[in-house]
């Protein structure tokens, strides 16, 4: 055994170290197949001369390459350790047997995409350091997730969050809730790959094509070969050089700006340190109420229903390591949010610092998207430093390997559990077809297939991106503002024993209308510098960090009403709800209607199981 696991490693490190600096050498020695000006139309490249940017030096490569390196390895090695990825448990779900620790990490890298680590200091170096206060926005979601969400997700023994769905009302409502996941996420992720890339390419002079090609081949194969485990300690991995990476360059970046004080000064003389704004005005662009509230209801479907993360949850081989796992990103969101908030505080303070004369010691670089000062940072002011470079692009491609890991797997996962394996057992059913042997096998490799599926589509929207951007930045917005509706039909099913399937449905397309109404009439009434007109309709004009509470609202309030009118103009009976598809904290309250008669298992406080139903009445 140990000597077929001691090839297994060294055959995966070889493997991955080849592969990985033939990928590399993509980026010193093949030229680009797109003109620059054509790979990236309607962009103005930032006037930088090569005298102020420094190229990647060997040390830099050998960094990077490693990084790759390893990152490949530790996927590879999980595809075949212990027997390899032979059943779905095992491929999309870890057989449920991972410790907190790194389910947490996990998780918490998945968030932290190259798009935060440079969409972050760029919100804090234009506009103050105000959003920094969306990191109390965790004090709501991480507990309601940990308390009321994943106890029943993991009572139920689930590995699609949309299973819930169909448990709790309807078959319908759980494949609508898997599509539209799998058409946001597919988006998303071709944005996470692209955004990046072009700010590396426009500020480094690395292609567009090349950082995306190596990314989603890297990230496609070690996620269809390895499965969750590969998933989760390939993120464990990348996380760590991702905030040594972050923690490197702002401490050096502190230096440089002239030390701790200096940019606290500089931040203060200018105003910049705006933390609390308590403007009740739902149109302003962000308050402090804004970043709690809003911040809470836009993270919450990110964490407490969204296939990526529950998923992850759900790998914990008990409830308390469930849990656990959620708990520890209160303060690992609160940690890694303040660090790269940070570092836009020291990105202002250096490009706003005067000398004795008022003139400005380090002019701030002509960019054409604030995205792209951090990397315009490093390479001019550290670039010269053998390794810095390295080290910093090795932190931007594990934040993006991590989410499109995760991606893939989730998109995989919820295609063959909610999409393939209900359409197979309607056909079976109808045929009587009787046996099933050998179908786990089947399931594992079209899991594998369909990994590579989304992995190719992702890298094709990637480069589609780079000719119609502002297409794909539309659809993503767009269906970004569907975590409202899709939390509200959660919260119904959780927190409502008295909603049934008509409410359900008539809550989620109503939250889901107002939700593209608000999206697509935001993105169609903006001036010319990207912001809604001031004369729009009021709806189109709420804080971007408020859609997700109105539609919410909104998917609750009608979902509940609509509950009550269809039982009562239907002469509905009362709808016996299983005690396993509610709230651990909502079942005491309502002891009085249950009913012992038609038992189903319901876990007690000491692991043991009561058995009773919930019978819901007007």
């Amino acid at each position: 055994m140990k000597s077929e696991r001691k090839s297994a490693v060294t055959w995966c490190l070889g493997v991955s170290i080849a592969v990985c600096c033939c990928l590399s050498i993509l980026y010193s020695f093949l030229p680009p197949f797109l003109n620059p000006d054509e790979a990236i139309q309607g962009q103005v490249r930032m006037p930088f001369s090569k005298e102020e940017l420094h190229n990647f030096g060997a040390v830099d490569y050998v960094i990077f390459g490693g990084m790759l390196a390893i990152t490949a390895a530790t996927g590879l090695y999980h595809a075949f350790a212990g027997g390899g990825q032979r059943t779905t448990a095992k491929y999309l779900m870890a057989d449920r047997s991972m410790f907190s620790l790194p389910v947490a990490i996990s998780v918490l890298a998945s968030f932290l995409s190259a798009v935060t680590i440079l969409g972050l200091p760029s919100e804090i170096f234009v506009f103050g350091v105000q959003y920094w206060m969306v990191i109390w926005c965790y004090f709501i979601t991480i507990p309601v997730t940990a308390i009321f969400f994943i106890p029943v997700f993991h009572g139920l023994g689930l590995t699609s969050a949309y299973e819930y769905l169909e448990q709790r009302f309807s078959m319908s409502l759980r494949v609508v809730a898997a599509c539209l996941f799998i058409v946001q996420n597919t988006f998303y992720i071709a944005v996470i790959l692209y955004a990046p890339a072009l700010a590396l390419e426009t500020v480094t002079k690395f292609a567009v094509w090349k950082t995306v090609l190596i990314t989603g081949i890297v990230c496609t194969i070690y996620t269809s070969l390895g499965g969750m485990k590969a998933v989760i300690y390939t993120d464990v991995f990348n996380f760590c050089v991702l905030f040594v990476s972050l923690v490197t360059i702002v401490v050096m970046g502190t230096v440089r700006a002239g030390g701790l004080g200096r940019v606290w000064e500089i931040n203060a003389n200018h105003s910049h340190l705006n933390f609390f704004d308590f403007d009740g005005d739902p149109t302003a662009r962000l308050s402090f109420w804004s970043l709690v509230i809003g911040g809470a209801f836009t993270t919450l479907p990110m964490w407490a229903v969204s296939q990526t993360s529950v998923q992850r949850f759900l790998t914990a081989r008990s409830l308390k390591e469930a849990r656990r796992s959620v708990w520890i990103n209160l303060p690992g969101n609160i940690i890694m949010v303040t660090l790269v908030a940070f570092s836009g505080m020291v990105l202002f303070a250096f490009y706003n610092d005067t000398d004795g004369k008022g003139q400005e010691t380090h002019p701030t670089p002509n960019y054409t998207s604030p995205d792209q000062i951090l990397v315009y940072f490093v390479s001019e002011e550290f670039g010269s430093i053998p390794g810095i470079q390295g080290l910093f692009v090795s932190c931007l491609f594990s934040g993006t390997l991590s989410v499109a890991a995760s991606g893939f797997n989730a998109l995989a996962t919820v295609t063959l559990v909610d999409i393939i394996r209900p359409i197979r057992n309607r056909r079976r059913l109808m045929s009587s077809a009787g046996s099933t042997a050998g179908q786990e096998a089947k399931d594992t490799w079209i899991s594998r297939g369909l990994s590579l599926f989304y992995g190719g589509l992702a890298i094709a929207l990637a480069f589609v991106a780079s000719q119609i951007g502002s297409l794909i930045k539309a659809t993503n917005s767009i269906f970004g503002a569907l975590g409202g509706p899709m939390l509200g039909v959660f919260t119904l099913g959780v927190f409502f024993p008295s909603a049934n399937t008509g409410g359900a449905l008539t809550g989620f397309t109503g939250g889901m209308s107002v939700a593209f109404w608000m999206a697509i009439g935001a993105f169609f009434n903006k001036d010319d510098q990207g912001n809604i007109s001031k004369d729009a309709f009021w709806l189109y004009r709420i804080s971007f960090m408020l859609y997700s509470v109105f539609t919410w609202v909104i998917t609750v309030l009608i979902g509940y009403l609509a509950s009550h009118v269809t039982r009562k103009a239907l002469s509905l009976k009362d709808d016996m709800v299983n005690p396993k598809l509610i709230s651990p904290m909502c079942r005491p309250k309502l002891s009085g209607n249950i009913q012992s008669d038609s038992p189903l298992p319901l876990p007690d406080e000491d692991g043991g199981e009561t058995s009773a139903l919930l019978n819901v009445s007007d």
